[in-house]
């Protein structure tokens, strides 16, 4: 959760760690028609009968009043039509707010406090669901939620364009229902916890799930690092969730970014061959999406595995961090890697002890479509790039240097819902120590 880090929305509003909706409007408003993103119903339960909506309900002092567990049948009058509901929370715990879709129409749901929004809801596309699976509430707290339609510029270009009158009359029914949960169930996450003192702990091995409950909701899990062996990686994983590209961040004990990785709308991320080493006793990982989705869950994991000869070892995004390969004196070795979404690999090859031509067979995943660079005392020498996904890339007699540092890039895009897993295979040769072809196909 990024604006708050105390319980209860009241707590969080009088702390002044939400944003006023001057500053944030244009951040929180979306200006076009996305397309709607892949939804899958989920049941609410606790909520058996639904009350009719009682209106005047467009302003907070005559917002229709509920208390948790709660529901209410209600309708958009009009296009611009405002629906304001209190509901009171009996008891400390997280509570679930679900707004079902409406036929033909775009709805926005936002957590207010006086002028402020505090959360919102706007996932984008007609007839998709809004809401907020588990806001952090104390007892006797009253939430006011906002129900209102979106009408994107560009509809509003398209209907004066063609001369388009507004709806007329009110929309076809929408449901709200809010259900409050005392005990999370094992593994959920607990809001707030977008700050560190609210990261939630896991081991390594156990499962933790959460909700991109709002726009920009982060979710902060501590992985503790207790009795973790040497020679062992650190690897991560968060499922994907329709329509949202999820971000992985992987945080220092003092709060530095050791690495991170985006993936695209709907993939899975992957953070594999970390080295913990010997002093952190824990990470945080920093879970967030680019948009809200209340209703599909993700779920992030991390487990250890033992390191083998030729793994590729995290963070290795640049020159500085590059992974070493082989040792001092070889001519040849290989790396096994993985390239998922958002990464970078960059592998530190032995120096050669004379003058040297290096070739390099690159194996691709299906889905990946990678590109390798050889650089050597700051100069690119060669690149390998055929453009298609699955396809192998090869370097064939590049000229290095003796004694001098040789880099091997490793780069592209990687579509599949997996960890990108790649094998490399490297030698040199004397220089002028690869046969040239035969004459016939010189020609």
């Amino acid at each position: 959760m990024r604006f708050w880090a105390c319980i209860g929305l009241s707590a969080a509003v009088a702390a002044g760690c939400s944003d006023k909706v001057g500053k944030r409007a244009k951040k929180l408003e979306r200006q076009g028609d996305e397309p709607p993103v892949v939804v899958v119903d989920r049941e609410v339960r606790g909520v058996s009968n639904l009350a009719s909506e009682v209106e005047p309900n467009d302003e907070v002092a005559t917002a229709m009043k509920l208390v948790a567990p709660a529901g209410v049948r209600a309708t958009m009058a009009t296009e611009s039509d405002v629906d304001l509901y209190q509901i009171k929370v009996p008891e400390d715990g997280q509570l679930g707010i679900e707004i079902t879709g409406v036929k033909g129409v775009d709805l926005k749901v936002d957590i207010v406090a006086g002028d402020e929004v505090i959360f919102r809801s706007d996932r984008g596309g007609l007839d998709i669901s809004e809401g907020f699976p588990n806001l952090p509430v104390s007892k006797d707290e009253t939430v006011v939620v906002r129900v209102s339609e979106f009408i994107s510029k560009a509809r509003q270009r398209r209907r004066k364009r063609k001369k388009e009158k507004p709806r007329q009359g009110a929309s076809g029914p929408y449901d709200l229902r809010a259900v409050l949960t005392v005990e999370p169930a094992q593994g959920m996450e607990v809001e707030p916890n977008g700050k560190s003192e609210g990261a939630r702990e896991l081991m390594l091995g156990e499962r933790g799930k959460g909700f991109f409950g709002w726009n920009r909701d982060r979710d902060r899990w501590r992985v503790s690092l207790l009795g973790f062996s040497p020679g062992h990686s650190l690897d991560l994983s968060v499922t994907g969730v329709p329509g949202i590209a999820i971000t992985m961040e992987v945080l220092a004990p003092d709060g530095k970014t050791i690495t991170k990785r985006t993936g695209s709308k709907g993939q899975s991320v992957f953070i594999y061959s970390l080295e913990p080493g010997k002093g952190p006793r824990h990470y945080d990982v920093v879970v967030s999406g680019s948009r809200s989705n209340p209703v599909d869950h993700y779920q992030f994991k991390a487990w250890s595995r033992r390191f083998e000869p030729g793994d590729e070892i995290e963070p290795n995004d640049d020159a500085a961090s590059a992974s070493r390969v082989g040792e001092d004196g070889d001519s040849k070795g290989e790396v096994r890697g993985t390239l998922a979404a958002g990464d970078r690999d960059v592998l530190s090859l032995p120096k050669p002890a004379e003058a040297s031509v290096l070739g390099l067979d690159l194996e691709v995943p299906p889905g990946g479509d990678f590109k390798v660079t050889v650089r050597q005392s700051g100069k690119a020498l060669a690149e390998a790039d055929g453009g298609k996904q699955g396809a192998a890339e090869k370097l064939v007699g590049v000229p290095i240097e003796p004694g001098k540092t040789i880099l091997v890039i490793i780069a592209g895009k990687h579509s599949g819902d997996d960890p990108g897993e790649y094998r490399m295979s490297w030698s040199y040769a004397a220089d002028g120590g690869f046969d040239e072809p035969p004459p016939d196909e010189l020609e």
